[in-house]
């Protein structure tokens, strides 16, 4: 029996098999970026998560203004900045996240609002100010699907010629058909809705500041690296020059999130010092750009010592997002760059 034949028939099914499944994936464009012929369907799917869905998001043209930070700006609510600020905000968290992945989705939002954006808000927390990983892909802790916000068409289409992504189609299409629920249009995601605080668990998760040390458990890891000198200034390298595009009437806030007050290093810790440098950092960007405004709740009051105020050492409650919210609009509303910086 020959198989010469009957090899090359299957061969070329199998490659005529994926052929159609990656035109099937461009066509419906599960991601919803754009680049699809029947992109802008109704709706993405729930199931997708922040690191796909915010591709969908970050171009959704309703918004001119967005939210952008991991986990720690989770509970912050666009619907209500809208309301403060009188902008469309989205919020583009993305939970694991540090500075180059957020980077990366601002500027996938900035490439899709040429001339029409209005307000960023750029919650930085200790992946920006404690610690110093090098400024590049292959340096951030958690996957990260760059492939999806980039430029170039062929790592799009690598990488989205996957099993996740056909899933993620057959979802997309149950969504356009109504037989499954879509995600949240603004991006919000109020956990605290399916949670009950629990004020002994939560002070449980809370480390303690022993005299010898800079600020518990949370910093005892990562002490020896949180030094200026080890710091990686790319990161407001690359900020300054997004944020310089922007259109001369954009408002721009620097947040700096708060966190349980015992997590704080002390004063001239070498975990401060690289704070200080983050701090100054931001200032210099306020100096040199007048639309940039800073909202400092990363800093020891009565918000912070308040353990009651958090789910663990870095996740505020409700209560405090709404606090950062009321700054933020003031802070909006301010003339001078540095109105709300702590010392």
């Amino acid at each position: 029996m020959r198989w010469g034949p009957y090899l090359r028939w299957l061969l070329f099914g199998a490659a005529a098999l994926c052929g159609a499944l990656a035109a099937a994936l461009v066509v419906i464009d599960p991601y919803d970026t754009g680049r699809g012929p029947l992109s802008r369907w109704p709706g993405i799917p729930r199931a997708l998560g922040a690191r796909l869905a915010d591709a969908s998001r970050g171009r959704d043209p309703i918004f001119n203004s967005a939210i952008f930070g991991n986990s720690t700006s989770e509970l912050l609510m666009p619907g209500r900045l809208d309301r403060l600020i009188g902008e469309r905000f989205v919020n583009l968290m993305v939970t694991g996240t540090g500075p180059y992945e957020q980077i990366v989705v601002l500027d996938w939002f900035l490439r899709h609002h040429r001339g029409g954006v209005k307000a960023i808000v750029l919650g930085m927390d200790r992946n920006w100010c404690d610690h110093a990983p090098a400024f590049t892909a292959a340096a951030t802790p958690n996957p990260f699907p760059f492939w999806l916000y980039g430029a170039e068409p062929a790592n799009y289409l690598s990488g989205l010629f996957s099993f996740r992504s056909i899933e993620d189609s057959v979802r997309r299409l149950g969504v356009v058909i109504g037989r499954a629920p879509a995600a949240r249009r603004d991006g919000y995601n109020d956990f605290e809705a399916t949670r009950t605080y629990d004020a002994a668990a939560a002070a449980k998760r809370m480390p303690r500041r022993g005299p010898d040390d800079e600020g518990g458990a949370e910093n005892a890891a990562t002490k020896a690296a949180a030094t200026p000198s080890a710091f990686d200034e790319q990161r407001f390298l690359r900020l300054g020059a997004l944020l310089r595009d922007l259109p001369a009437t954009a408002r721009i806030a620097v947040l700096f999130v708060p966190r349980y007050a015992e997590t704080i290093p002390p004063a001239g810790s070498p975990a401060a010092a690289a704070i200080a440098f983050c701090k100054d950092r931001a200032r210099a960007l306020a100096a040199a750009d007048p639309r940039v405004r800073i909202v400092d709740f990363l800093r020891d009051d009565p918000v912070t010592r308040n353990a009651e105020n958090f789910w663990d050492a870095i996740h505020y409650r409700g209560t405090v997002a709404r606090l950062i919210e009321d700054r933020l609009a003031v802070a909006f509303a301010s003339p001078s760059p540095e109105s709300d910086m702590a010392p």
